[in-house]
């Protein structure tokens, strides 16, 4: 491995009327940031629309859910198991007294099941479909001692596979099988105030020609603005998590998660907005020092005087950038910017390992 360790992705995106990440009662999600209301995007929206993504490229599955239990069974009796002994093996394997705190609280959760409907771990499980075959190997074959679902998860010889090489995994209670990222994502928000602005619908029930008013009304909030972003991936965490699989697997890992967060748009209510979007400005660094350049939008970006954000928004970044540069921050190879290539950008992802 060279000595440049990170690469870092910084994006700016006009996503539109939307409201792509809400919070608790619907409302655009928002930060106070430099003093004004700016719009907020999670790290966590944007990780699952780039998971998704990495999915429909090409990558091999991860789920995250508390249903495990129940659809090793289905596939355990869809091979020809039988539906008590479907129940022992799940039973031993998530609920195994040798393991302080157990994924289940008990062995008769399992057990007391007749068709494994219902049984759920205590907190959510992400697992890759590597790890769901390894499971699953376990489970069909015969043996004396059915390991603990944490034992075999923590031999697993880094199993895991390539999302989860990339987003880690984390299980407070069970730190044996944790997993840590490769990715840092920031908190993507805009580069100027908002203001909110409300939609008051109204649907019309089609049959109801002797009725007066609508069937239903209701509103929902929405804004408009240039989000910045930044992600670094850690060149180094991404190998070691993955120190069997060979380079060229690698690569292709790092390029689909490149062209997934360049392409993806969290779908909060993309029906009602349709704001997905590309970057205007993508600009990827490999670097030994991760800087998010947040500190280009402390300030608010003011519109331009015949309107829009975007032409300031891309001066600032790159007035900060230059800064950034001045003080050390160490920049080996970079490409993109406002007129960036998709194609050119995978291709430099592809070489720089």
């Amino acid at each position: 491995m060279n000595k440049n360790k990170f690469l870092l992705i910084h994006t700016l995106i006009d996503v539109g009327i939307n409201n792509s990440n809400r919070d608790d009662v619907g409302e655009v999600k928002s930060a106070m940031v430099g003093g004004r209301v700016r719009q907020r995007r999670s790290s966590q929206s944007k990780k699952r629309a780039d998971r998704d993504a990495m999915v429909d490229i090409g990558g091999s599955a991860a789920y995250r859910t508390r249903k495990l239990p129940e659809r090793l069974f289905n596939d355990l009796v869809a091979q020809g198991m039988d539906n008590k002994t479907a129940i022992e093996r799940l039973g031993n394997l998530f609920a195994s007294g040798r393991t302080k705190g157990k994924l289940i609280d008990k062995y008769a959760d399992v057990v007391k099941t007749k068709d494994g409907k219902g049984v759920k771990t205590q907190t959510l499980i992400f697992y890759s479909q590597n790890e769901y075959d390894l499971m699953l190997e376990f489970l069909k074959n015969e043996a004396e001692e059915m390991p603990d679902i944490q034992r075999l998860l923590a031999g697993r010889e880094k199993r895991f596979g390539g999302l989860i090489a990339l987003f880690g995994r984390m299980m407070a209670d069970h730190p044996s099988m944790n997993v840590d990222a490769a990715v840092q994502y920031s908190h993507g928000f805009s580069t100027h105030e908002i203001s909110m602005e409300s939609d008051y619908f109204t649907a019309l029930d089609d049959l109801g020609e002797d009725e007066t008013g609508a069937a239903h009304l209701d509103q929902t909030s929405f804004t408009q603005s240039v989000l910045f972003t930044s992600v670094a991936v850690d060149l180094e965490q991404l190998q070691k998590n993955l120190p069997d699989a060979e380079k060229d697997d690698i690569v292709k890992l790092l390029v689909s998660f490149v062209e997934a967060h360049l392409t993806s748009t969290p779908e909060g209510k993309k029906n009602s907005f349709f704001s997905s979007s590309l970057p205007q400005l993508a600009v990827v660094d490999v670097t030994n020092l991760p800087i998010s350049m947040h500190g280009a939008f402390e300030k608010p970006v003011s519109a331009s005087l015949d309107g829009g954000y975007m032409e300031n928004s891309i001066a600032a970044f790159k007035e900060y950038r230059d800064q950034m540069i001045q003080r050390g921050y160490n920049v080996e190879q970079s490409i993109g910017g406002e007129n960036y290539s998709l194609q050119a950008i995978k291709d430099f992802v592809a070489q720089i390992l």
